[in-house]
């Protein structure tokens, strides 16, 4: 009886799918730009609106529109002899790796060389008290450092940004007189030289008429950067990101290459980031712990003899070359812990400790000009809260006082804040009728959104739910009378209002799982619904295969990748952005790409030119009653 119950449930399953594929939007997905901007790599700085992360500042060259098809891998890759689902990672019929790819010349002009200028000084700065601290933060006894021996928190910041051309220095201050200290991203994009078409001459911003200056706004306020992103973890469990002893680095980025992924959420640990940065600091006594070394079992023979850190160094410099963004993501506080409930642990690791350990890491590497953004914390659960008024708990105003820490310490990162959400809200209690992923709650952004006061530094915020299905815990909801059909209202209730209500950039953070069975129809729907809702930017989880519930895109021996998964990749993000660096001149040139939904673009351009009304405060905050905007970006009511 229980097995004819069982055929009798996937035979609607497998109905309710085939109705929905037919019933499905069939948008056909735009056509990539071909606008390509460049900048150089010490003046990229991003920026975050609503449903949209763009790129802000001032670009030097520039050329026009041309609308092609998708873009589609120009180098051939060898199959996996043993009959594998994809291809073999990064092999190519010759040898080698991709090469470095190099821009041409634009209009016969070649990108100019950014002025080369001495870092100035190393200029000693204090430690500030937060907002609602109790005093200075300060490592040690009085920070709560086990054994710390109260050293002195040094200056770990000795990138400054450095001086711009004047012409860009001019229109920088123009745009700053004009918009004030609360400035917004579409006075501060246009700007800088722009190449006209055809005549190969740079003409300043004064010299535009005022069509062009138009054109240029447009492009900087609506042409957002689209990702197709990967997590690779192991640094938060072990000393070094798994795989590497199937692949070399090399070899990883240029399967990146070859399928137009253009993102990396590399996870690690806050007792990795405090291990000693290299010999000179192990043996001055700094940082906790000892000088890492990988165990020479999981990695690749030529990188024995380097530290941890120095193969970290490897992965920026090599994903730095093929146009790779990185987003660090602070995963776990300490494998030995297990997964961290709150940002911080009461008898191991205090606040300050932790934002010791962000500005070690983010000293090593702000200067990349492909490190993006900071996922700030992951998966917060339990006892988190957001807005509940308990600063021991309250995820939300650790976030606000990580982004101001990071403000005052490292000036010079320019790039993005990534936010998660929590798994319980402020009461102690879901509020959907569905409950939430770790990491997924973002209800409390609504009514309590993180603002610092700062408009250039709330400018830079993304929110980033994560979102799973059954392979990781299979919710009630899976096994509805209704299923899938059920699963749009469960999206919609929980995601589907952020980015109206929060005016922000929405990047799903993590998403995957092992696409079998009951999984699969959940991830195919996801997929969908992605699109529909311009959630398209997104970081699968993971490319490396040791996750146990939802496994990765690679195989076990990382011969070869599971095409059904790569597929949903493809679809959601079809015609992600493409970056590429030309190290003799330090500049990096854009390509934007298009989503795969062309209606994001209005719709998008619809909310940034629509101010919050009375009528949208009273909804997102009275209407707590199910279904709570139940509407995803484009539902009823919007």
């Amino acid at each position: 009886m229980r097995s004819s119950i069982l055929c009798i449930n996937a035979a609607i399953a497998c109905l309710v799918t085939t109705i929905y594929a037919q019933l499905e939007p069939q948008y056909v997905p735009a056509a990539s730009s071909e606008s390509v901007t460049c900048y150089p790599a010490d003046a990229l700085a991003w920026r975050s609106i609503p449903g949209k992360i763009v790129l802000h500042g001032a670009p030097f060259v520039k050329t026009h529109h041309k609308k092609v098809p998708p873009a589609q891998p120009s180098e051939p890759i060898v199959t996996d002899p043993s009959g594998g689902g994809g291809a073999a990672v990064g092999i190519h019929p010759g040898g080698g790796v991709t090469p470095e790819p190099q821009p041409k010349p634009i209009n016969g002009v070649k990108p100019p060389q950014p002025p080369v200028t001495a870092p100035p000084a190393q200029v000693a700065q204090p430690i500030v008290p937060f907002p609602g601290a109790a005093g200075p933060v300060v490592p040690g006894p009085q920070g709560g450092v086990p054994g710390g021996a109260g050293r002195p928190l040094p200056n770990m910041d000795p990138f400054r940004p450095p001086e711009l051309k004047p012409a860009v220095r001019h229109l920088q201050a123009q745009e700053a007189a004009k918009a004030g200290e609360d400035q917004r991203v579409a006075g501060a994009v246009v700007g800088g030289v722009a190449i006209e078409n055809g005549s190969g001459t740079a003409r300043e911003e004064d010299d535009l008429d005022e069509e062009d200056k138009a054109a240029i706004a447009r492009e900087s306020m609506y042409a957002s950067i689209q990702l197709k992103g990967l997590n690779w973890f192991g640094l938060d469990r072990i000393n070094i990101f798994e795989g590497t002893n199937y692949k070399t680095i090399d070899q990883v980025m240029a399967f990146f290459v070859a399928h137009n992924i253009n993102a990396l959420r590399l996870p690690f640990s806050l007792a990795f980031a405090l291990t000693p940065m290299d010999h000179e600091e192990a043996e001055a006594g700094g940082g906790q712990g000892e000088l890492q070394y990988p165990d020479r079992g999981k990695i690749s023979p030529e990188y024995i003899g380097l530290t941890s850190w120095e193969i970290i160094d490897l992965l920026f410099e090599k994903a730095k070359e093929n146009g790779i963004l990185i987003l660090l993501d602070m995963h776990t506080l300490d494998p030995d812990l297990g997964v961290s409930r709150l940002w911080y642990d009461p008898a191991k690791y205090s606040e300050a400790t932790v934002l010791w350990g962000w500005e070690r890491i983010l000293s090593r590497y702000v200067h990349h000009w492909n490190l993006f953004g900071l996922d700030i914390m992951n998966e917060c659960h339990d006892h988190a809260s957001w807005g509940k008024g308990d600063p021991m708990t309250d995820f939300n105003r650790y976030v606000e006082r990580f982004i101001l820490f990071v403000h005052e310490r490292v000036p010079s990162y320019r790039g993005l804040f990534f936010v998660e959400g929590i798994f319980l809200n402020a009461m102690g209690r879901d509020q959907s009728p569905w409950p939430y992923w770790w990491g997924g709650n973002l209800f409390g952004a609504d009514k309590y959104p993180i603002d610092v006061k700062i408009a250039a530094l709330n400018d830079r915020i993304v929110y980033a739910p994560h979102i799973y299905g059954p392979d990781v815990s299979n919710m009630f909801y899976f096994n509805d009378w209704s299923f899938p059909n059920n699963l749009k209202n469960v999206w919609d209730n929980q995601f589907g209002w952020l980015i109206k209500s929060t005016r922000k950039a929405l990047v799903v953070g993590e998403w995957g799982g092992s696409c079998n069975n009951k999984d699969g129809i959940v991830q195919e729907h996801l997929a969908q619904w992605m699109i529909d809702n311009c959630f398209q930017s997104n970081f699968w989880w993971a490319l490396n295969p040791g996750s146990a519930d939802t496994d990765g895109l690679m195989s076990q021996d990382w011969s070869h990748f599971d095409e059904r998964k790569m597929a949903l990749l493809e679809k959601v993000q079809p015609n992600p952005s493409k970056f590429t660096y030309e190290k003799a001149t330090d500049m990096v040139c854009v390509r934007h790409g298009a989503p795969p939904n062309p209606q994001c673009a209005d719709d998008l351009a619809h909310i940034l030119k629509t101010p919050d009304t009375q009528q949208d405060q009273d909804n997102g905050y009275l209407r707590n009653a199910w279904p709570f905007r139940a509407t995803g970006l484009r539902g009823p009511g919007n």
